[in-house]
């Protein structure tokens, strides 16, 4: 029946003025300011107070957080609201609820890590891996384990990667947890030192308390009683300081189990009477429910047979409540999936057609461009043909004009010749006076 206590860390980063106000400085920050992103840290930082001692009332602050930083598009401020409500319907047993606003808020800041600087994203890595680690912490409780390891290592890598001891701390406290469930004390005790260490350096004593009562957790499951209580002990006290009402429930239920197991049953149901009050102050249905279980059977064996049928009939009564709050959640899931199919089948149709529209234009476009294409290559072919058609020319037309100068330059030859002979001719034969002079002589002489 021992009760670990799982690191569920949560830190707000408000305004500085916001940090310092007491729960009535923050109501009167919620009236007055005309800021709306103050209003909403005021919100968150209000809610963060009633978170471990009145839940459904931070779950209403953060609600309406939500809604005024959707209305002026505060990311931060959704992302941060849907986180502390997660946590708030965690701490109350509904854990899908717990869940579905983690995986959101972590959504958020994944969008929010693009194109981040270099300080914003270290402020990213820190929320993300609070977030890891409260998720881990939900499928913890679910049982769900290994699924739990997954995500504490996931939350240790965020938290390494900017050297974030805070949420170092966180994840280690809780593979500490990890190891210490299945089993395996060395790596168990290993992890939880190690978080001590660490806890102890930054002065976080709702850390340190984690870890002692962890520490006595490990050694009650060893069944070293004795070592396991003064750990609780010492657990218990921290949280007191601190009033951390849901810790110092879990450490007296703790305790409640060591004496159960020692059959020591007066001193087992004085510590369980003790939880259950405080569980009934913060509302802590989970503890509500196994308390009742665990004082109707220390009844019994006290001879208390009024008083176990009383604590029983109380155990059936928690149980029964949690479950009608499953079977709720469990039907609004239905019909939102119902509303979520309806609206998936009609964005499938429509994008059919927008598919349909798209493949249709790609076709058109595939024709132009073929199209195009096509035309480019008969211009492209045409040019090769004239510009061919243009060089065999030039080709031929200074074959044409060669042939032109031989045909010339042969007739010039023979023109030459036939000159030549002329003039040889005309230098061999006599002149016509010459030959009239002659002629007239010889008649002279018959």
């Amino acid at each position: 029946m021992k009760r670990g206590l799982l690191f569920f860390f949560f830190f707000i980063p408000v305004l500085v003025f916001c940090q310092k106000l007491n729960t009535d400085s923050l109501r009167n920050v919620i009236k007055t300011t005309r800021n709306d992103s103050a209003k909403v840290q005021a919100l968150i930082g209000l809610a963060n107070e009633y978170k471990n001692n009145n839940a459904d009332t931070a779950i209403i602050l953060c609600k309406q957080a939500e809604g005024l930083s959707l209305k002026i598009g505060y990311i931060n401020g959704i992302a941060n609201s849907q986180h502390l409500a997660g946590w708030c319907n965690y701490f109350k047993g509904d854990y899908p609820e717990a869940l579905e606003l983690f995986f959101k808020a972590l959504a958020l800041w994944e969008k929010r890590s693009k194109n981040a600087d270099s300080t914003l994203l270290k402020m990213i890595a820190e929320k993300k891996s609070e977030l890891f680690n409260n998720t881990g912490s939900v499928y913890f409780e679910m049982g769900q384990i290994e699924k739990a390891l997954s995500y504490y290592t996931k939350g240790l890598e965020s938290a390494e990667s900017f050297n974030i001891k805070e949420q170092m701390v966180t994840s280690i406290g809780n593979i500490g947890i990890f190891y210490d469930q299945i089993g395996d004390y060395r790596k168990a005790m290993a992890f939880y030192k190690r978080a001590l260490k660490l806890n102890e350096e930054l002065g976080r004593k709702k850390g340190i308390g984690n870890n002692l009562g962890n520490i006595g957790g490990m050694y009650y499951s060893q069944k070293q009683f004795n070592i396991a209580i003064d750990y609780y002990m010492k657990a218990m006290k921290i949280f007191e300081e601190i009033d951390y009402k849901y810790g110092v429930a879990v450490n007296l239920t703790n305790i409640g189990s060591v004496y159960t197991d020692l059959n020591q049953w007066q001193k087992a149901k004085e510590f369980y009477v003790r939880s259950l009050e405080i569980s009934k102050e913060i509302k802590n249905m989970q503890e509500i429910r196994d308390l009742n279980m665990y004082i109707s059977d220390v009844c019994e064996h006290l001879g208390e047979d009024k008083e176990a049928l009383k604590y029983y009939k109380n155990y059936t009564a928690a149980k029964d409540t949690i479950l009608n709050v499953a079977n709720a959640k469990k039907s609004v899931e239905l019909e939102m999936q119902y509303v979520f199919d309806k609206k998936e089948a009609a964005t499938q149709l429509d994008q059919e057609k927008r598919d349909g529209i798209a493949l249709a234009e790609k076709k058109k476009q595939t024709v132009i461009f073929y199209s195009v294409c096509g035309v480019l290559l008969l211009v492209i072919g045409f040019a090769v043909f004239v510009y061919r058609s243009f060089l065999q020319k030039r080709k031929d037309n200074i074959l044409i004009q060669k042939q032109k100068l031989e045909v010339e330059e042969k007739q010039k030859e023979i023109l030459d010749s036939i000159n030549y002979a002329k003039r040889i001719q005309k230098a061999q034969m006599p002149s016509d006076t010459y030959i009239a002079k002659n002629t007239g002589r010889l008649k002279d002489k018959g």
